[in-house]
């Protein structure tokens, strides 16, 4: 991120849209390995969006397993994909 605030104003008027769009969201915060992830989810997963601030990226999926993963992986608790045979 460059500019975290002007990265984050424009991402986050897409989870306004769904807020408006889908009164049914569902918000919520968890620690993992000591890094925030919020969550954005309907119960009909139309809506379904994970993220987290790792340094200076934010990783979104719509998989929460997945930001798990990348989190282990950029704290070094679990092997890097980009190392991985499946990746070369």
């Amino acid at each position: 991120l460059k500019n975290e605030l002007l990265f984050m104003a424009s991402v986050n008027r897409y989870i306004d849209e769904a807020r408006k769009n889908h009164p049914d969201l569902k918000e919520s915060k968890e620690t993992f390995g000591g890094v925030t992830i919020e969550s954005y989810v309907t119960p009909d997963l139309t809506v379904r969006c994970h993220r987290a601030k790792l340094g200076d990226a934010v990783v979104y999926s719509n998989n929460p397993v997945a930001v798990r993963r990348v989190i282990e992986g950029f704290a070094g608790t679990r092997p890097d994909m980009a190392k991985a045979k499946d990746f070369a």
